[in-house]
């Protein structure tokens, strides 16, 4: 039984907290003063700032060559493999960063970190709640901790990557859809493609799956929300296609595929991480026929899935961990709701390792090696693994608790 607080006790917590986002901001600020960096928001911030305060396209070479300048001191060589920071994201993305053009960019960068401060853990709070777990709170706690601070979520806030706010929207889409609130749904998944690489499987399986159980709803707001952003943006800026495809090629590591089509993987020749990768996707294809017409445990369970698989098979390593976040979730509620105490010693520990073993391998002299092969397999293939493992016990009979309303669940399999 959930109790039922009154409305104005939301409002007083949110009063209270910000005072404390402020003390956040500012003490993000004085990072950003002491350290410079966040190079992955700096080309972002140049370009929204170049375009809010002098009408400069956010494509132009020029923007380009000011943001090689602030990261180096001098243009980018890019046959030393030093990043030509190009924009390199869709004009409609802008939505996110313009705001931040207005502001120099220590105060824009300590607020985008403040903001990915608060994105990962609310993203493990959507993740908590898809998996139908209601841990300890002691162990929740851990969890919201964790988010922030293993590795990749970590790292993400140190060089302001934009994933997080993507690993969030795609979150925030998963729980909608799970929700039945399926507008909303739409327009999350219209935002996500602010960056359609990582977005791009995860929502071909919602039309794919939406369309098995005609939730037409959430199509046509995802189309509409979709479209009407896209035609805006070509009213802002027309023509912006054309300058964005025509800087994707002229910066060829915009473009290049990673995971198992890397071009030079790290771990496997090339034939074979192609071929790998291309079995991995026909096998999730296959998931999502298994998924056709079912929702709850199916929806979560195969597009955390879909995420992991994205994550190995087409980024680059440390381009998106952060989109495991779900799955992973999803795999330790399985531990602990089968194990009990046990789970749970199993959940501080998995936790606790994940946030110590990359920084030792980081720290360590194996790190050209050993930290290669985590980032492009460890992770990744340990979670698919794990999934694996989540719907093999569940198809046996076990309570994952995953099913939904109408007991339309994972266990129905």
């Amino acid at each position: 039984m959930r109790l039922a607080l009154p409305r104005w006790t939301y409002s007083a917590s949110l009063v209270a907290a910000l005072p404390l986002l402020a003390g956040l901001t500012f003490a993000n600020y004085q990072f950003a003063l002491k350290a410079p960096g966040g190079n992955d928001l700096l080309p972002r911030w140049v370009a929204a700032q170049a375009w809010v305060s002098r009408g400069v396209s956010p494509y132009s070479p020029e923007v380009a060559v000011s943001a090689q300048r602030m990261m180096y001191g001098r243009v980018a060589d890019a046959r030393q493999g030093e990043d030509l920071a190009p924009f390199a994201y869709p004009f409609p993305a802008m939505i996110f960063f313009a705001p931040l053009g207005f502001l120099p960019y220590p105060v824009a960068r300590a607020i985008w970190m403040t903001l990915l401060e608060m994105c990962l853990p609310l993203g493990a709070l959507l993740a908590i709640r898809l998996a139908r777990w209601k841990p300890p709170v002691r162990i929740a706690a851990i969890l919201l901790l964790f988010s922030v601070l293993w590795f990749n979520g970590f790292r993400a806030i140190l060089i302001g990557q934009f994933t997080v706010v993507e690993a969030l929207l795609l979150t925030g889409a998963m729980a909608a859809l799970d929700k039945r609130r399926d507008i909303l749904a739409g327009v999350l998944v219209a935002l996500s493609f602010a960056k359609p690489q990582v977005a791009f499987l995860f929502v071909l399986f919602s039309i794919v799956w939406a369309i098995s159980l005609h939730r037409w709803k959430y199509l046509l707001s995802a189309a509409l929300a979709g479209s009407g952003t896209f035609a805006l943006s070509l009213i802002i800026l027309p023509g912006w296609p054309v300058e964005w495809l025509r800087q994707l090629v002229a910066n060829p590591r915009s473009t290049e595929l990673g995971g198992l089509f890397a071009p030079q993987p790290s771990f496997l020749p090339f034939a074979v991480g192609v071929a790998s990768g291309l079995a991995l996707l026909i096998f999730t294809g296959w998931e999502w026929v298994r998924a056709w017409g079912r929702s709850g445990g199916w929806l979560v369970w195969t597009a955390t899935f879909t995420l992991a698989v994205t994550q190995l098979a087409l980024l680059r390593p440390g381009a998106a961990e952060v989109i495991l976040l779900p799955g992973l979730v999803l795999v330790l509620a399985t531990w602990d709701q089968r194990w009990g105490r046990r789970g749970r010693g199993a959940v501080i520990s998995i936790a606790i390792a994940l946030v110590l073993l990359p920084w030792l391998l980081l720290a360590g002299s194996l790190l050209g090696a050993a930290y290669r092969l985590w980032a492009y397999a460890a992770l990744p293939v340990g979670l698919l693994l794990g999934l694996l493992w989540v719907r093999w016990w569940v198809t046996r009979g076990a309570s994952l608790r995953l099913e939904d309303h109408s007991s339309d669940g994972l266990g129905g399999v």
